[in-house]
C-alpha cells in the first residue's frame, strides 16, 4: 500500500511540471495544424511516461550514488515473482500504444520496439545509481510490453482508423522542426523535471503528509 502511494506521489509530482511545460509548448506550436485529438492524447501519453520513471524509480540529481547490483539470468525467478513479471510487462503496453498512436513514424514494429527497449535500458542502466537492482528481466518484460502494446495499437487502427488519423501526427503536418521532433522535446523535458524538478515537489508534498 505504502508503494502504491509513493508511486502515486512520486507521478503527481511529476505531472504537475511536465503538464505545464507541455501547455506551454502546445502554446508555442499553436499555429501549426495540430488535432485537438493530438494534444489530448499527449497529455495521456505524457501521464504515463511520468508513472514508468515514478514506478521504476529512477535517481534524482541530489541522490545519485554508484551501487552495481546486477542480475544477468534472465527468468531466474519467474515463479516466485510473476506478479512482478507481470507487471513489469503491463507498465510498457501503454508506451508501445500510444507511441505509434501519436507519431507515423513509429507506425513500424521496428521503431516503436527500438524504442521501447531503449527506454527501458535507459531506466535500468540509471538503477545502478540509485541503490536499485538493474534487472535484464525487467529490460525483457518491458521491451514484450512495448510489443504488446504496438499490437494492440494495429488491431485499433483497422477497427477505428478515423480516430487514428484524428489523433496520429504526420510528418508532412508542418515544415516546423519543432512539431517533427515533439516527441523527442516531451522526452528530454520528462526527464529533466524528474531528474532536477520533480525530487523537490515530491519531498515537500511527503512532507506535509508525514
Amino acid at each position: 500500500m505504502f508503494r502504491i502511494l509513493a508511486i502515486g506521489i512520486e507521478t503527481f509530482s511529476g505531472i504537475l511540471v511536465v503538464f505545464f511545460m507541455l501547455a506551454l509548448f502546445q502554446i508555442l506550436i499553436e499555429k501549426n495544424k495540430v488535432s485537438i485529438g493530438h494534444k489530448i492524447v499527449t497529455f495521456i501519453y505524457t501521464f504515463f511516461v511520468v508513472a514508468i520513471f515514478a514506478a521504476t524509480g529512477v535517481p534524482s540529481f541530489n541522490s545519485l550514488h554508484f551501487d552495481a547490483t546486477i542480475n544477468y539470468v534472465p527468468f531466474y525467478d519467474v515463479v516466485g515473482n510473476f506478479i512482478q513479471y507481470l507487471l513489469n510487462l503491463i507498465l510498457f503496453v501503454p508506451f508501445g500504444f500510444l507511441l505509434p498512436a501519436l507519431w507515423t513514424k513509429y507506425q513500424t514494429f521496428k521503431r516503436t520496439i527500438f524504442t521501447g527497449f531503449g527506454l527501458s535500458l535507459l531506466i535500468e542502466i540509471s538503477q545502478l545509481f540509485c541503490y536499485r537492482t538493474t534487472d535484464i528481466d525487467d529490460l525483457i518484460m518491458n521491451t514484450l510490453g512495448t510489443s504488446l502494446g504496438f499490437m494492440l495499437f494495429k488491431i485499433f487502427s483497422k477497427k477505428k482508423p478515423e480516430l487514428i488519423k484524428e489523433i496520429c501526427l504526420t510528418e508532412d503536418v508542418s515544415n516546423d522542426k519543432i512539431i517533427k521532433l515533439e516527441g523527442t522535446i516531451l522526452f528530454v523535458i520528462i526527464i529533466l523535471v524528474m531528474f532536477f524538478i520533480q525530487p523537490a515537489i515530491a519531498s515537500k508534498i511527503w512532507s506535509i503528509i508525514l
